[in-house]
């Protein structure tokens, strides 16, 4: 490479010869092959090997696999016979409210006892009695506003307003009645 090259572009090298190097190559001896081929054999017994390791590990996920999707199967019967019980237990108890029935299940579920003997604990004992008092107390006051008990005074008074209405035709007893009916 001459200077003025340089000058023009000082990141320029100067290019080697090569076809020494190719020689050399060609020249190499037996052994130098042999060692040669035995370390690529040697590498791809290792890669073999690394293979088959894999191949091994993938059969064994598989069947893990399978495993796991058998397992549902099993969950499913016993969420069936969960079901089954709770059915007959239903029917046993039909005075229990179905809150009742839910709880004293749990709690068989939870504690790994039947319903029977679920039933039978004071806490879910307890709780029944709460549902109970409950629902009578419900069942004997109206709650609300609009309740479905009208006594025949009420009844009277508003077929009074409503035919006052009708006969007048006044905007004043229409409005009366319709507060009525709204409260």
């Amino acid at each position: 490479m001459s200077k003025e090259d340089k000058k023009v572009d000082p990141n320029l090298e100067e290019v080697e010869d090569k076809t020494s190097k190719t020689n050399e190559t060609k020249e190499l001896d037996s052994k130098t092959l042999f060692y040669q081929k035995k370390a690529a054999q040697e590498k791809a017994e290792k890669e073999r090997e690394a293979r088959e390791k894999a191949e091994a590990e993938l059969a064994e996920l598989k069947a893990k696999q399978e495993a796991k999707k058998e397992v549902p199967k099993s969950n499913e019967d016993s969420t069936l016979q969960d079901k089954i019980e709770a059915i007959e237990f239903t029917l046993k108890h039909r005075d229990l409210s179905p809150d009742a029935i839910n709880t004293a299940i749990k709690v068989a579920k939870m504690e790994g006892i039947s319903n029977e003997e679920a039933l039978k604990n004071p806490m879910v004992q307890a709780y029944i009695e709460k549902i109970n008092e409950k629902a009578k107390t419900k069942d004997a006051v109206p709650t609300g506003i609009r309740s479905s008990i009208v006594t025949d005074e009420e009844k009277k008074a508003n077929e009074e307003m409503l035919h006052k209405a009708r006969v007048s035709g006044k905007a004043e007893d229409w409005a009366k009645v319709l507060e009525k009916r709204i409260n």
